[in-house]
């Protein structure tokens, strides 16, 4: 009975203990929703992610679920004798930056830094490393509202330790992406619209004139096909919009690799809806192309050069042929 006693008292002072501690949460930067042009490596068995010089700003989406003030702990890389504390770098949440720096140790290896401390809100928080020198090596970070706790260097080198207070990044609380496109407005119908299209013995193509809020003229796509004898008309294509890609400078491009893409990278960016604002936080090179500004075209005029062509003309002066193969296939061919 004593021994019982004895275990039961020993539980409840855990569970005491557990309820006192003050909340914290690491996060590993290798998780970075969004790392730009940073990159992820290994020293000494931790992985980190770094860059050279980018300014790119790696950023992620977090959920807290207690709002309050938090000592920002960084685990950073530096080295005793090459070039110490120069791998700067800060930590941002929510756009507020640490008063200190992370990468200044001086020392050789991984050591934890406290950078000060930031207000983080109940929900969807934005953390964000800006590099400040060269190579900088961020492994993780860690948000403790209690002051006086520190980070034990042997107990959080483990992936089973980290995952008792790790934190996912994660868009899904509080925050939604919103289209870096421009969103267009749909479509009406007017009278005496044109129409004009072309078949084969599978599919009818037609393009009807219709307007958009301003009164200006273009044509919406739709689709027919043959299937057990008759036309079955395919779902609207409303939302289709072609789109034409701006670079101010040679990209370099080359179709030698498994994407066709751009030798020389930019800086993509996705928006993030936040409620209150919205954030702009910075991207890997989007592939097959990673233009640096994009137009949408829709078609303003549409010809029939042929029984099985229609010359399109776009509103950038863009013009296109849609062929129709004379046979039962439904692929259609749009040459620029």
């Amino acid at each position: 009975m004593k021994k019982t006693f004895t275990l039961v008292l020993a539980a409840l002072a855990c569970l005491y203990s557990q309820a006192q501690e003050k909340p914290k949460y690491i996060l590993e930067t290798e998780n970075f929703l969004f790392k730009g042009a940073w990159i992820d490596g290994s020293l000494d068995k931790q992985g980190f992610i770094s860059t050279e010089q980018d300014n790119d700003e790696p950023s992620t989406i977090i959920p807290i679920p207690q709002a309050g003030e938090y000592n920002i702990w960084v685990n950073s890389y530096d080295y005793e004798k090459q070039y110490p504390k120069t791998r700067r770098y800060k930590i941002l949440v929510n756009g507020l930056e640490t008063e200190g720096e992370g990468g200044t140790h001086g020392r050789q290896g991984w050591y934890w830094e406290n950078l000060g401390k930031l207000p983080l809100k109940e929900g969807a928080n934005v953390i964000t490393i800006k590099r400040l020198g060269m190579y900088p090596r961020c492994d993780a970070i860690i948000f403790a509202m209690d002051d006086k706790w520190k980070p034990d260097a042997a107990a959080l080198t483990s992936r089973h330790a980290r995952s008792r207070c790790a934190v996912r990044s994660s868009t899904s609380e509080g925050a939604r992406y919103v289209s870096a496109f421009s969103e267009l407005a749909p479509l009406t119908d007017v009278n005496g619209g044109k129409k004009i299209g072309i078949q084969n013995k599978s599919i009818r193509v037609l393009f009807t004139e219709k307007a958009d809020a301003g009164g200006a003229r273009f044509y919406e796509r739709s689709v027919e096909i043959l299937s057990a004898g008759s036309w079955v008309k395919l779902p609207e294509f409303k939302e289709e919009a072609y789109f034409i890609g701006y670079c101010t400078e040679d990209p370099g491009y080359t179709d030698n690799s498994y994407f066709s893409n751009w030798k020389k990278g930019t800086h993509a960016k996705v928006l993030i809806d936040m409620g209150e604002k919205k954030v702009e936080l910075p991207t890997s090179n989007i592939y097959p192309y990673a233009p640096e500004k994009m137009s949408a075209l829709r078609v303003k005029k549409v010809e029939k050069i042929a029984d099985n062509k229609l010359k399109l003309t776009f509103d950038a002066n863009a013009a296109a042929i849609l062929t129709l193969s004379d046979d039962t296939t439904t692929a259609l061919k749009v040459e620029f």
